[in-house]
């Protein structure tokens, strides 16, 4: 991009928008676009180091920035444009149009990231932008951006053992720096665990936010239409004023009665829905847990299911106004397999999509999308943990966009239409920020995807065109170093298992836990659940522990040089790009290559029973790999990120540094319930 030191004039074949520009924003603008066009406003302070006022007319003596009201003739919804105005007998501007409310927000950002130079992960990167004289755009210059592909695109915060501390520190600015993250990557819904207003209206604060951000939202799936059994008792006494009935299925009016509560809080508050439809029990589980009266079988349970489906369906659709009805069911565990046996029947409802969930453990197409008889005109979507609370990713992003993109070419080829919606689950967003990236990406224009160019341009935006080459090749490394524990079994899915973060917290905590109990064969127990997932016959052996120690000296090896690569480019990086590339690339690989000499040493220590010094010495090599990955974590804590990873207790290192101690000092271990 030139630069243009000239007043606002149209120089030669360009028009050139000087600092103190104006931003005219409709008078009747929605609050969202009124977020957006404040946002705007910042950046332009930042990189013209002058406050751009908003206006609500034109100005007939200088250039301007115009944000239009919403056109529909400019596309499907949220497409937007960027386009220069020259005429005679007025001055230049810049029009910012979209089809729709999210078309203009769309437009604002992709303005301040093609004409000012900040991107989306601005702010985890700490970006500083480059200051300019002016901001010169050619005469002629018109950047017209399709609708999307993929119609709903988001994200789903869970497991926040990081992220929410620190968004509680200043819950407003935190949260809002996320959603403004969101919009700028050009996702449209949130996944929230649940919307209520009891026993306080302050809990409607985060939906009521993403409501003002003009971003749509839904709730998860263990809580369809915004609540769960958690809260059936409070209802009934908080609300209705009475005690409350059995939970059983025998009470399918008071259930009505509590769902459409819901249903009308949504609806009070405006809120852009997409209605989780479903039956679930306490937590994570099946309905079975919370009703005594459920059918043992599993027959019995799919006819429940798809029975409280279709009440649900009809509560919403008797009080549904105005606009499009949205709703979606998403096929998790139980729900999965019950479809994939043909025992859960869904209704075919164009106002229903089928939300589709990656396997349990891993993350690659379950059986039921995979196997599955979609009707043809059935709207359906894609939920793909890029991380899970027991054997996932966490602390350290380890999919990438080639694995992203596989489970996208094999959701998108069960149906000849557009995926409906894809949701990513990434709880501790900044972890896995170049991922929701890539989802993003992919989400909006799949056609000619590559992952190998989007990586490239990734690193060229954040990191500088000089070193996007070098830089990609670091992090395709830091992929490939993660230990693959078993052969893949869907074809063409290199990478379908990975010795993620979390199973080597699992397995370190396991070791630990059995330390003194006599050696296991199979000392890493899957219980039934795919914890683990270790082929040894992959390492060529047929122990698990021998498989475990090669897999993992492999990754150490590789991961070492990963280390070393990523610290020599750190310092040809500009100032810009250091920031981002220290806490998404530098820090996560050797926080992934501490937690693995940690599990190999005590993998080590665990087989040796006839020498207690080499155990004691397992144990406390151990321990020195826990403090580097603490220590790494902490170097990472920096402004804006003060204290990011200090509440972190899923993966558990100074669980795992105290059993060390309590092993040390001749204690015994103090267990722990792991997710």
């Amino acid at each position: 991009m030139n630069l243009c030191a000239l007043p606002v004039v149209a120089v030669s074949n360009t028009v050139c928008f000087s600092p103190g520009v104006p931003i005219v924003i409709p008078i009747n603008a929605e609050n969202a676009v009124r977020r957006a066009a404040i946002d705007l406003q910042r950046d332009l302070a930042v990189v013209l180091d002058s406050e751009s006022p908003l206006v609500t007319e034109c100005p007939t003596d200088r250039a301007s920035i115009e944000i239009l009201t919403p056109d529909p003739t400019l596309g499907a919804p949220e497409a937007h444009q960027i386009r220069v105005i020259e005429g005679p007998g007025a001055p230049p501007r810049v029009t910012l149009g979209g089809s729709d409310l999210r078309g203009v927000i769309y437009a604002i950002y992709s303005f301040s990231e093609h004409a000012l130079g900040i991107p989306p992960l601005w702010f985890f990167a700490n970006w500083k932008p480059t200051r300019l004289p002016a901001v010169e755009l050619p005469f002629d210059f018109v950047l017209n951006i399709r609708p999307p592909h993929v119609r709903w695109r988001g994200w789903f915060p869970n497991d926040e053992d990081m992220y929410a501390p620190w968004e509680a520190l200043a819950a407003n600015d935190h949260f809002d720096r996320i959603l403004e993250t969101m919009l700028r990557l050009k996702l449209n819904i949130i996944d929230l665990a649940e919307i209520i207003d009891y026993p306080s209206t302050q809990r409607l604060a985060r939906p009521r936010h993403v409501h003002d951000r003009g971003l749509a939202m839904t709730t998860t799936h263990t809580s369809p239409l915004g609540t769960n059994w958690a809260h059936w008792e409070q209802f009934w006494r908080d609300v209705r004023h009475q005690e409350p009935p059995p939970l059983r299925l025998d009470q399918v009016k008071a259930m009505e009665e509590f769902w459409i509560y819901q249903i009308e809080l949504c609806q009070r508050e405006g809120f852009e829905m997409i209605w989780e439809i479903g039956f679930r029990g306490n937590g994570d589980h099946s309905f079975a847990n919370a009703f005594p009266d459920a059918p043992p079988d599993a027959a019995g349970r799919a006819e429940v299911i798809s029975e409280m489906i279709k009440i649900q369906i009809a509560l919403v659709r008797a009080r549904h106004r105005n606009g499009p009805l949205r709703m979606r069911t998403v096929l998790y565990n139980e729900n999965s397999d019950y479809l994939a046996a043909g025992l859960l029947k869904l209704p075919q409802d164009p106002d229903l999509i089928w939300n589709y969930v990656a396997a349990r453990r891993d993350h690659f197409p379950a059986a039921d999308i995979r196997n599955g008889d979609l009707p043809a005109n059935q709207p359906y979507g894609y939920y793909l943990n890029l991380q899970f609370t027991s054997t996932g990713a966490h602390l350290a992003q380890a999919e990438g966009p080639w694995k992203i993109a596989r489970n996208y070419e094999i959701a998108a080829a069960v149906s000849k239409r557009p995926l409906e919606l894809w949701i990513v689950n990434a709880g501790n967003f900044r972890e896995f920020s170049r991922e929701v990236s890539a989802h993003a990406s992919i989400a909006w224009t799949p056609a000619g995807w590559n992952a190998d160019a989007f990586l490239n341009a990734w690193c060229a935006c954040y990191f500088g065109a000089k070193q996007a080459s070098a830089a990609s090749g670091v992090i395709r490394d830091y992929y490939n170093s993660y230990w693959t524990q078993r052969a893949p079994d869907l074809p063409d899915f290199p990478r379908q298992y990975i010795f993620y973060d979390m199973r080597v917290a699992r397995a370190c905590e396991d070791l630990l836990d059995t330390w003194t109990e006599p050696v296991k064969r199979v000392a890493l127990d899957d219980r039934n659940m795919g914890y683990y997932r270790i082929d040894p016959a992959t390492e060529k052996t047929d122990d698990q522990l021998t498989a475990l120690t090669r897999g993992l000296s492999r990754s150490i090896e590789r991961l070492d040089g990963v280390t070393r690569e990523a610290a020599a480019l750190e310092t040809e990086l500009t100032a810009q790009g250091r920031r981002l590339w220290r806490d998404n690339v530098r820090v996560q690989a050797q926080v992934v290559l501490a937690t693995d000499r940690a599990l190999l040493a005590l993998v080590r220590g665990y087989r040796e029973r006839s020498d207690e010094a080499v155990r004691r010495a397992a144990l406390e090599k151990a321990e020195v790999a826990f403090a580097h990955a603490r220590s790494w974590l902490t170097s990472a804590d920096e402004p804006p990120f003060t204290g990011w990873s200090a509440p972190e207790t899923l993966w558990g290192i100074n669980v795992m540094r105290s059993k060390i101690t309590q092993l040390l000092s001749g204690e015994k271990v103090t267990r722990r319930d792991r997710p």
